[in-house]
């Protein structure tokens, strides 16, 4: 996709509701991490109170040992894909905010193609990270 002065009109147009539909799904986002890390917190408490036996360390711990790193795995990498997401769909509301920011005359039309392209490279290089993220995920 070209990103002329043309494209910025255009996202200054779609700008405002596109804004208003980013920061929704941010706090939506945000309050899905904040579920995740509490279900996080009681399942390994109750993880943690279910395996406190008197039972002597054997060979079938093993099994238990290779759970324990893949559910830290999937943990990490579940934190690291909600970061991500957040962290994308904050930049893409910052991205149709300078659209928004200049139909009020606060930029002129080269200012605003500069900061698209700049910000178009940080949300570029967070959807690369997150896509990572999000296959190891899975």
């Amino acid at each position: 996709m070209a990103y002329t002065p043309e494209f910025a009109e255009k996202v200054i147009d779609n700008g405002l509701q596109q804004y208003r539909d980013l920061q929704n799904l941010f706090r939506s986002e945000q309050s899905k991490f904040g579920y995740f890390i509490i279900s996080l917190t009681v399942s390994s408490i109750a993880f943690t109170v279910y395996q406190t036996t008197d039972e002597a360390l054997n060979i079938y711990h093993s099994l238990l040992g290779v759970a324990i790193i893949t559910w830290g795995l999937s943990v990490y990498f579940g934190i690291s894909s909600i970061m991500h997401t957040n962290t994308l769909v904050f930049h893409s509301s910052e991205y149709y905010a300078i659209g928004f920011n200049f139909k009020n005359k606060k930029y002129n039309k080269t200012e605003v193609y500069k900061l698209l392209q700049e910000k178009r490279k940080v949300i570029d290089e967070i959807k690369d990270q997150y896509t990572i993220s999000g296959q190891w995920q899975m």
